[in-house]
């Protein structure tokens, strides 16, 4: 998906699905989160410079509301405004139902 100079925060984007997110947003510099597994965020993030967009690696628990602002802080800081949000995880207690 084709989405020119834009900003986006991929939550859980260390594997899976979520490391194909930030892969498929085309011209969108990228915030790439982990809670557990930096070294495959940090696969993701390669893959993503590789494409020759800017990305930012950081550790996110959405369950702590701190977490969560000092992301979209450090975000603004570091990429500017974020213009959109791809929630790829699950709060604590949910599991997935399909």
């Amino acid at each position: 998906m084709k989405l020119g100079p834009r900003i986006a925060i991929v939550t859980g984007s260390d594997s899976g699905i979520g490391r194909a997110i930030p892969l498929a947003l085309e011209g969108a510099d990228v915030a790439v989160t982990f809670h557990d597994d930096e070294e495959g965020a940090r696969a993701t993030a390669r893959q993503v410079q590789s494409a020759g967009r800017q990305v930012l690696v950081q550790r996110l628990d959405v369950s702590e509301e701190g977490s969560v602002a000092d992301l979209f802080q450090t975000v603004d800081r570091t990429l500017g405004t974020p213009h959109l949000l791809v929630n790829n995880v699950l709060g604590p207690g949910q599991a997935a139902r399909f």
